[in-house]
């Protein structure tokens, strides 16, 4: 099945299956994306965000050096492409912008949620065989057999990369995530959670994974403050 599957799609997989805009975007504030964010490891092109302290400790410290680290790449980059300077509220809307898309993919969560979604709708579904409840024969529901899980691994999840790009005279925020997933059995799991898995060989009993996947979601930002266009792919290769 899973080699069915990345047969399947092995181009949209390489080079990315476009991703619906997250329904959460407009819903983030300024001041939780910047919580959030500070909590990851950015790299603005190619540069680490260095924090004079710790973010759990002074977080308002860190969300304005996040902030003037992002804003002074913008405003570099938007400068050198137009030969003029933004002013300080369009340079704030396009650095909130950045910060939504930076705190959304953080630690993984929208690749999570979208290679889950790929592989509950992307399968061939089997169905056990039937039960009886009450004297009556009862098929029992499809269950879906792969289970998603974050690698339990160092280096699982890598820095957020934003690189400030210009193509076609439009500039834009490329922002890179990768996060490694475990593809499980699901009776596998549900087995060795019990005790009776056949040759778990994991920590703590859990099962080898079937598959590890290195899943990356690549989002571009429109900087200019006149549309909000943005662009999200998903990636996928096999570790």
């Amino acid at each position: 099945m899973m080699l069915t599957l990345f047969a399947a799609f092995e181009d949209e997989f390489s080079h990315g299956m476009p991703l619906p805009r997250s329904k959460n975007t407009a819903m983030i504030g300024l001041a939780q994306a910047l919580k959030d964010s500070c909590r990851e490891t950015i790299v603005v092109d190619g540069v680490e965000v260095k924090y004079s302290c710790p973010a759990s400790e002074r977080p308002e410290v860190a969300a304005k050096e996040l902030t003037d680290g992002l804003g002074g790449a913008i405003e570099v980059a938007v400068g050198r492409l137009r030969k003029q300077a933004l002013t300080k509220a369009d340079l704030g809307r396009l650095t909130g912008r950045i910060l939504a898309a930076l705190c959304r993919t953080g630690s993984g969560g929208d690749t999570y949620c979208a290679v889950s979604a790929l592989f509950d709708t992307a399968g061939v579904i089997g169905k056990s065989a039937p039960i009886r409840i009450e004297e009556e024969e009862v098929e029992e529901a499809a269950v879906f057999p792969f289970l998603i899980m974050p690698a339990n691994s160092e280096g699982s999840i890598h820095p957020l990369r934003v690189a400030i790009k210009s193509e076609d005279g439009k500039a834009f925020a490329e922002i890179v995530t990768t996060s490694l997933l475990d593809v499980h059995l699901a009776d596998e799991v549900m087995q060795a959670g019990t005790g009776g898995g056949k040759g778990g060989g994991g920590k703590g009993g859990m099962t080898k994974p079937l598959v590890r996947l290195a899943a990356t979601i690549v989002e571009c930002v429109s900087l200019d403050v006149k549309v909000s266009d943005r662009e999200r792919s998903l990636r996928l290769r096999v570790e």
